[in-house]
């Protein structure tokens, strides 16, 4: 596969390494919590993927 350019990456905790990036993660989880009554983000966190344009990457999901 990575021979084909087919390939994704996937960076963990990048609120913990990178502050524009936790900036706006804490002003979208904000915003989900303000419109979302009863919504208690309680663990927040942001991954981000990175993939190859011709990967095929139909969805990620993570939970805890």
């Amino acid at each position: 596969m990575a021979e084909e350019g087919r390939i994704w990456l996937k960076l963990r905790k990048v609120m913990q390494y990178h502050l524009e990036y936790a900036q706006l993660a804490k002003g979208l989880y904000d915003e989900m919590v303000s419109v979302c009554p009863g919504l208690v983000a309680f663990n927040r966190s942001v991954n981000m993927l990175i993939s190859s344009p011709t990967a095929i990457v139909y969805y990620q999901l993570d939970c805890p």
